[in-house]
């Protein structure tokens, strides 16, 4: 059940990751001395998990995938993320040993559970070594894999949504020099800071985008909104509460200077004034995210798509890093 800590060396990568929605696919080419390509990005809306498996099978013989390496992703709210002091054992018993410190950390038993670890910088201030873990139910991560071999795939990984920003903010220009990425679902999000590929913190957003995509009495969805009302301003004043409590402890921590710039993932709904409005009130440079400049696509991705299949493009993204 140790899926989550394994290097993957191909030149191409399939993500299937179902979640309440839908599954988001999405396939990466990399080749040598040439900036990875998105050959393949959709979302297949599907509420149920039967028709869920009706569409994956469908997916599976329509693009002759059968038996194909494939990688996949956890939904949030499905795991914990724990950042804790790292046991003092050898490294081959460092799994072992953090799954019983998380005992009392969890709400569930971590007899029935998938336990990994990956490493954090070392920090400014001399102390003991700090690593991230990683906890899932069996149950669910057991779930995610029969449903994959059920359509016929061959799941290799599961990812964290983490780590998957991970993958995508290496690409960022922002990147090298410290990059905050926030990532938002419909309920809830992450906002990840990484530096050159290295994810130095993690912090869960307990906000997404539903806010957004309703009329002020709750009744429907919107197609656009055009202008910043003082309701979305409030909800993005939330979301920079907790930006800046991440950027105080990423810049007070770790010997590394202020981050580069701000990116906020695609919302799959045009909102003009965001960007600015997050600059105006940090002092820093923001900015939303276009898939379509950060990445060569073998044809555009729309913008709904963009936000359904963040999570399976961070998967796809993966390189043979080290993950969770």
């Amino acid at each position: 059940m140790a899926l989550f800590k394994k290097s993957l060396h191909k030149n191409v990568l399939l993500a299937v990751c179902p979640s309440e929605e839908g599954i988001a696919v999405a396939q990466v080419r990399r080749e040598k001395g040439r900036p990875p390509t998105l050959e393949y990005c959709e979302f297949l809306p599907a509420a149920n998990p039967q028709l869920q498996n009706d569409q994956l099978q469908n997916l599976v013989k329509g693009k002759r995938l059968q038996n194909m390496e494939c990688t996949s992703a956890l939904e949030l709210g499905t795991y914990s993320l724990l950042l804790l002091e790292a046991a003092e054992v050898p490294a081959e018993e460092l799994r072992d040993a953090m799954r019983w410190r998380v005992r009392e950390l969890v709400d569930f038993s971590v007899d029935d559970a998938v336990i990994d670890v990956f490493d954090v910088p070392p920090q400014r201030k001399a102390g003991n070594r700090m690593v991230y873990v990683v906890a899932a139910r069996a149950p669910v991560v057991r779930q995610r894999i029969e449903q994959l071999l059920n359509a016929g795939l061959k799941l290799n990984v599961i990812d964290i949504p983490e780590l998957c920003c991970r993958n995508i903010t290496s690409l960022l220009p922002e990147d090298a020099g410290g990059v905050a990425f926030i990532s938002l679902g419909r309920q809830r999000g992450v906002l990840t800071l990484t530096q050159q590929g290295t994810l130095y913190f993690s912090r869960r957003l307990q906000t997404g985008i539903d806010f957004l995509w309703r009329e002020d009495d709750g009744s429907r969805r919107r197609d656009d909104v055009t202008e910043l009302t003082p309701e979305i301003k409030e909800w993005l004043d939330s979301i920079i509460i907790e930006l800046q409590r991440s950027l105080d402890y990423y810049e007070s921590n770790f010997s590394v200077p202020p981050i580069a710039g701000v990116v906020l993932a695609p919302l799959g709904r045009k909102v003009d004034g965001v960007a600015e409005y997050l600059s105006s009130q940090l002092g820093r440079k923001c900015r939303v995210l276009d898939l379509n400049e950060l990445i060569d696509c073998a044809r555009p991705v729309p913008q709904p798509a963009q936000f359904f299949c963040l999570p399976a493009l961070g998967a796809a993204l993966r390189d043979g890093m080290d993950a969770a």
